[in-house]
C-alpha cells in the first residue's frame, strides 16, 4: 500500500471517528440542556427503566398524567406502565412517540389518549398565528429530551412551523437551540439532570386542588354526534393504529373525563362515532355507562373543568387499570429485584398520596 493511500485513509478513519464522537456527545449532551420543568423531564424517566419491563406505555396530554397513576395500577393489577404525556401533546407526535418507546420496550400495549383531536378541531381560526407559536413551544416538549435518532429528526422535519425564531437547524442540533440553558441552569439543576434516573414513584403528575364544576347533562356518544370527524383527524387516527400493527403491539384509544363545552361535546360525539365506524379499540370514559361506574363527584373530584385532582385521578386509574387487565394480556417482564422496584415505589406512592389527599382534604373543607 503506497503512502499516500495510507494517508488518505488516516485521514478518512480520523474524520468518521470525529464524526462519532461529536454525533455521541450531541446524543448524551443535547437531552442535558432541555428546558427546566415537569413536562420536559419525561423521555429521561422513561429512558431510565430497564429494557423491556413495561406492560404499557400511556401517550397523550394532561388528559392522562393528572388521570392516572403507575404505581397504584401496578399494585392493584399487577401490571407495568409509564407516562409518555406532555402538555398539549399533538396528536400527530403519537406514532414518532410510539416509534421511539418500541426501541427499549417492546410493551403490550400502547394507551393514547386523544383529547387533543377535539382540542385542534375548536381552535378560534383568529388566533392561528398565536396557535403556531403554541405548538412549536408544545413541540419542544416532546423533543427536547429524546435521543437523537432518525424518529426526532423525522418528528420535527414533520410538525415543526418554521419562523424567523425556529429554524429547523437548530431543532435538529439541541445543544444549538439550548446553549444559553448552559448559563441559566443552576448548578443544583446541574447536579439533578446528570443523576436523574428513574423515578422513585414511577411518575404521577396530581393535583390536591378541589374547585366544584358543573356535571354534565350529557354524555358523548356516536348516536349524538351532528357533525363528522375531519379528514385529517381521521388521518390522524388511521396512523397511529397502523403503526401499532406495524410493530405487532396492542392499542387503546382513551378519552378521559372532563365538563364539555358545546363545540367540544360535538366532536367528542364524532370522534366516538368514527371509532366504532372503524371498529377500532376504544374506552370513552365520559360515556354513561363509564360515568356512573366512575361514579366521580363534580364537586369535589376536579380541579378545573378539564382536569381531575388526586380523588378524582385514584377513580380513574381504579377503572382503566383494572379494564386494562381485563381485556388484555400482559407478560410477567419483572424478575425479584425488579418486581422490590415496583413494591418500594408502591411505597413512595402512598407517601406521597397521604400528604396530596390531606390537603385536598382540607381545601374540601375550607369551601364545603
Amino acid at each position: 500500500m503506497s503512502t499516500t493511500r495510507k494517508k488518505v485513509l488516516k485521514t478518512v478513519a480520523g474524520i468518521l471517528i470525529f464524526l462519532f464522537l461529536l454525533t455521541t456527545i450531541i446524543n448524551l449532551l443535547g437531552p442535558l440542556f432541555r428546558p427546566k420543568g415537569q413536562d420536559f423531564d419525561g423521555w429521561q424517566y422513561f429512558y431510565a427503566e430497564d429494557k423491556n419491563s413495561l406492560n404499557a406505555v400511556m401517550i397523550g396530554s394532561s388528559a392522562i398524567y393528572r388521570f392516572y397513576v403507575p404505581a397504584q395500577a401496578y399494585e392493584e393489577q399487577g401490571f407495568t406502565s409509564c407516562m409518555i404525556s406532555q402538555s398539549c401533546q399533538n396528536i400527530k407526535a403519537v406514532p414518532y412517540i410510539m416509534e421511539e418507546a418500541i426501541k427499549t420496550q417492546k410493551v403490550d400495549l400502547f394507551v393514547v389518549e386523544t383529547r387533543q383531536v377535539v382540542v385542534d378541531l375548536v381552535q378560534d381560526p383568529k388566533k392561528a398565528k398565536e396557535r403556531e407559536e403554541k405548538e412549536n413551544y408544545y413541540l419542544s416538549i416532546v423533543t427536547s429530551g429524546m435521543k437523537q435518532s432518525l424518529t426526532r429528526a423525522k418528528l420535527i422535519h414533520e410538525l415543526l412551523i418554521p419562523d424567523e425564531e425556529n429554524n429547523e437547524l437548530e431543532w435538529q442540533v439541541p445543544l444549538l437551540k439550548y446553549h444559553e440553558n448552559i448559563f441559566e441552569i443552576p448548578v443544583d439543576d446541574w447536579l439533578e439532570r446528570l443523576c436523574m434516573g428513574k423515578s422513585p414513584c414511577k411518575g404521577f403528575r396530581l393535583r390536591y386542588t378541589a374547585n366544584a364544576q358543573e356535571e354534565p347533562k350529557k354524555t358523548p356518544d356516536a348516536r349524538y354526534a351532528t357533525v363528522s370527524l375531519p379528514q385529517e383527524s381521521r388521518d390522524d387516527i388511521d396512523k397511529i393504529v397502523q403503526t401499532a400493527e406495524k410493530y405487532g403491539t396492542e392499542l387503546l384509544f382513551v378519552s378521559t373525563p372532563y365538563v364539555y363545552t358545546e363545540n367540544r361535546y360535538n366532536y367528542e360525539c364524532a370522534l366516538d362515532a368514527y371509532m366504532k365506524e372503524k371498529h377500532y379499540p376504544f374506552l370513552n370514559m365520559g360515556s354513561a355507562e363509564v360515568k356512573s361506574a366512575l361514579a366521580l363527584d363534580y364537586k369535589v373530584d376536579f380541579y378545573d373543568y378539564r382536569h381531575v385532582n388526586i380523588s378524582g385521578a385514584e377513580k380513574v386509574t381504579s377503572y382503566l387499570a383494572d379494564y386494562l387487565q381485563t381485556n388484555y394480556q400482559f407478560k410477567n417482564r419483572l424478575n425479584e429485584k425488579q418486581k422490590e422496584e415496583w413494591d418500594t415505589a408502591v411505597m413512595y406512592w402512598h407517601r406521597d398520596e397521604q400528604e396530596y389527599l390531606k390537603d385536598w382534604e382540607d381545601e374540601c373543607e375550607k369551601k364545603s
